[in-house]
């Protein structure tokens, strides 16, 4: 897979359609299995209407979509977003969804950066958005993402009431399948500039992860 655009683009003026060609050409010239857009522009999202929010994400996935799922392709495309630009129904990721979630095969979505933390597994699946909680699985659902594209995404080296080991995400995750009722796609671990040594630990991370989850 491809990551594309994590840093400002929209903020930048950067043209989304051609943005999206570019990205797509690199994918199908390389023969990446598709596309994870890592779309982070909190400039522009802070600064800017929903409106004018979706109006650039929707431009540039609709040509995206063409490129990658169109011409006798049938590439992967997701998104990585945070969890808290889906907190109200007008919010410009919401409309997104709505519009484009049958192009979307995942969404890598970001359960950190929030202004909360997820201590708990019921923090992770099932708690109400609020004043004091992040948005949990059971909101976004509520938002219209299918549990089956929320890939749950942690980070290596975030604030402490954000890290999970292997182990309790693993049960966590198993926990929201069978008493929560909500299964989802799986889980994504996050690093930048990952060392020999924090390799190592990352595996084995995966390994816990998959024998709590039962995968």
């Amino acid at each position: 897979m491809l990551t594309r655009i994590a840093a400002k683009p929209a903020s930048d003026g950067l043209d989304p359609v051609k943005l999206a060609q570019e990205a797509a050409k690199i994918a199908i010239d390389n023969n990446f299995d598709g596309v994870d857009v890592d779309w982070e522009d909190f400039v522009y999202w802070g600064s800017h209407s929903d409106d004018d929010t979706f109006n650039w994400l929707d431009k540039f996935q609709t040509e995206l979509a063409a490129q990658l799922k169109g011409n006798g392709n049938d590439m992967i495309i997701s998104h990585a977003p945070v969890a808290w630009w889906f907190t109200k129904e007008k919010a410009a990721w919401v409309q997104f969804n709505k519009k484009h979630a049958e192009t979307i095969d995942f969404y890598n979505m970001q359960f950190y950066n929030g202004k909360h933390g997820y201590n708990t597994c019921e923090d992770n699946f099932t708690s109400k958005f609020g004043d004091d909680k992040d948005p949990s699985v059971a909101h976004l659902i509520e938002m219209g993402v299918s549990a089956d594209k929320i890939v749950m995404g942690k980070q290596f080296d975030q604030q402490p009431q954000d890290l999970w080991s292997g182990d309790d995400l693993g049960k966590c995750v198993k926990r929201g399948a069978d008493e929560f009722k909500t299964p989802i796609a799986g889980v994504m671990w996050w690093k930048t500039n990952i060392t020999q040594a924090e390799f190592e630990v990352s595996t084995k991370w995966v390994s816990d992860f998959k024998t709590a989850a039962g995968y």
